[in-house]
C-alpha cells in the first residue's frame, strides 16, 4: 500500500494542533476500545527453583506491601500500585530485613498445606484462575506468619483476628504435567466462606480490621495483576487503515463524519523513527478470536541480576531448566515477536478496520509522559484530508487556514477530498470527490 488513512475529530485536528504541529499522538494501549487489545493468556509452568523462586518474591512482595500499609498515614487507599514487584533480594536495604524474610520463608516451607500448594504447582501447568485459587488457600498462612514475624522483633503489634483458613485443598486429578484450571464455582464457595465472615463482624469491628481483611481477601489478586508488569511492557500506539470509506470508522473515529480523514504516504514510518527512534511498524493488524497462551516464566524481562533471583536457587549452585533458553541471545527476538502479537491483534468483530499499527513499546518507561508521545513528522508525509459527510463549514475553513500557513511545507501534490455517499448496484457507498480550493 502506498498510502495510509488516519480518521481524526476536529478537536484533535485543531485543539492539539495536530495538523498545524505535524505530529501523531501515541495512545496507551490500556485506553483503546477494544478490552480484548493487547490481551494474552499467562500460564505458570516451573520447576522447584521457578516456583520457590515465585513464593519468595510474593512473601516479599506482601511483607512490604504491609509494612507500607502500616505506617502510611491518612485517607490514602492502598492500591496494586504500592505493590513492589520489582522487589528482589539484593534490593533489600538491611540484613535485619533480609533475616526476617529468610526466616518467615522457612518457616513458611514447613507448613503442611503451603507443601501440599508447593508440590501442586510443581507437578501441574496452572492458568491464572487456578493459581489465584491457590494463592488465596495460602493467603492467610502467609499473612499471618509475616505478622508474626513483624512483632517478634518489634515491628509491629500482630493485630488479631480470627480469619478461616481450615480450608481443604483440592488436588488436580489430570494427569501430571497437564494444564490445570479450577472452576469458578469452587472459587466462589471459597470467597463465599469469607463473606460469611465479614457478615457477621459487628460495625465496629469492620472499622477497625478494614485495611487488614483486604490483605487477606484482595491482596493475591492484586498481586497477579501486577505481577503482568513483569512480563507485558508498557505499549503505545498510533493506528491508521489501508481504506477510507467505511462508515462506521468515520462513525467511531472522526466524530460520527464530522471529523476529516488525513492522507499520508506509507513512508511517514520512516520520518516517525528519525524522530523516536523506538518506533516500531506499520504493523497489520491480524483479527483472530483465537487467545495467545504464554508461560509466565519464560517471559520475565529484567536485567541479569532479577533473572538471577528467580531462576537460580537462593545459593546459586543451581540453574532452573529454563535458564538456557531465557540466557539465549535469540530469546530477545523471540520476546519482540511476542510483543508485536501481542499488541497487533484484535478480536474478528474489528475485521472491517483494515487496521495498520506504529508501536512504541516502552520497555524502560521512558514515554509515561503524554508530551514524551507526540511523535512528529515531515510534512510532506501528509498527501492530502478528506472532509467528512457532516464537517462544517466553519470547521472546513479553520482547517484551509492552518493548510494556507504551512502551504511552503506541503506536500506539491496536497489534495482536498470532500467525502459523500453515492448508490452504486443499490448499496450506500462512501466516495470522495477532490476539491480544487486555492489556498
Amino acid at each position: 500500500m502506498s498510502e495510509i488513512y488516519r480518521f481524526r475529530s476536529i478537536n484533535q485536528l485543531i485543539k492539539y494542533k495536530e495538523l498545524e504541529d505535524f505530529y501523531c499522538f501515541f495512545s496507551d494501549v490500556k485506553n483503546f476500545n477494544d478490552p480484548m487489545e493487547g490481551h494474552f493468556e499467562l500460564e505458570w509452568y516451573g520447576d522447584s527453583i521457578l516456583w520457590r523462586n515465585f513464593f519468595r518474591h510474593y512473601v516479599m512482595c506482601l511483607g512490604d506491601f504491609y509494612l507500607q500499609a502500616s505506617f502510611i498515614k491518612g485517607n490514602c487507599k492502598m492500591s496494586a500500585d504500592f505493590i513492589d514487584i520489582d522487589i528482589y533480594d539484593k534490593s533489600l536495604l538491611t540484613s535485619l530485613y533480609t533475616d526476617l524474610l529468610n526466616r518467615t520463608i522457612n518457616k513458611l516451607f514447613k507448613n503442611t498445606k503451603i507443601r501440599q500448594v508447593f508440590d501442586i504447582f510443581t507437578t501441574w501447568i496452572l492458568d491464572k484462575n487456578a493459581l489465584l485459587y491457590y494463592l488465596e488457600i495460602m493467603q492467610p498462612i502467609i499473612l499471618e506468619e509475616i505478622m508474626n514475624q513483624f512483632e517478634k522483633i518489634k515491628i509491629l503489634p500482630n493485630p488479631t483476628i480470627n480469619y478461616p483458613i481450615n480450608y481443604n485443598i483440592i488436588v488436580p486429578k489430570q494427569e501430571k504435567g497437564t494444564k490445570v484450571s479450577i472452576s469458578e464455582a469452587v472459587r466462589i464457595e471459597l470467597l463465599s466462606k469469607r463473606l460469611e465472615f465479614r457478615y457477621k463482624l459487628k460495625d465496629e469491628e469492620i472499622a477497625n480490621t478494614e485495611l487488614l481483611i483486604m490483605f487477606y481477601t484482595e491482596y493475591p489478586s492484586m498481586y497477579l495483576n501486577r505481577l503482568i508488569d513483569l512480563v507485558k511492557p508498557n505499549a503505545y500506539m498510533t493506528c491508521f487503515s489501508k481504506i477510507y470509506f467505511n462508515s462506521a470508522m468515520w462513525g467511531h473515529y472522526a466524530d460520527n463524519h464530522k471529523g476529516v480523514c488525513l492522507i499520508f504516504d506509507h513512508s511517514l514510518i520512516d520520518s516517525f523513527q528519525e524522530n523516536v527512534i523506538d518506533v516500531e511498524g506499520f504493523y497489520e493488524t491480524q483479527y483472530s478470536s483465537k487467545v495467545i497462551n504464554l508461560n509466565f516464566f519464560l517471559l520475565i524481562r529484567y536485567d541479569d541480576d532479577h533473572l538471577d533471583f528467580w531462576y537460580k536457587d537462593s545459593k546459586n549452585n543451581k540453574k532452573c531448566f529454563l535458564y538456557d533458553l531465557r540466557f539465549n541471545k535469540e530469546w530477545i527476538k523471540r520476546y519482540s515477536d511476542i510483543c508485536k502479537s501481542m499488541y497487533t491483534k484484535k478480536t474478528i468483530d474489528w475485521v472491517y478496520e483494515e487496521e495498520a499499527r506504529a508501536i512504541i513499546f516502552d520497555h524502560n518507561y521512558k514515554f509515561s509522559n503524554d508530551k514524551s508521545r507526540k511523535v512528529f513528522y515531515q510534512p510532506n508525509k501528509l498527501k492530502g484530508i478528506i472532509f467528512g459527510h457532516n464537517t462544517s463549514v466553519s470547521d472546513k475553513l479553520k482547517i484551509l487556514g492552518i493548510l494556507k500557513n504551512k502551504k511552503s511545507v506541503l506536500n506539491d501534490q496536497f489534495k482536498i477530498y470532500q467525502a459523500y455517499f453515492s448508490k452504486i448496484n443499490g448499496e450506500t457507498k462512501i466516495n470522495i470527490h477532490k476539491v480544487d480550493i486555492d489556498f
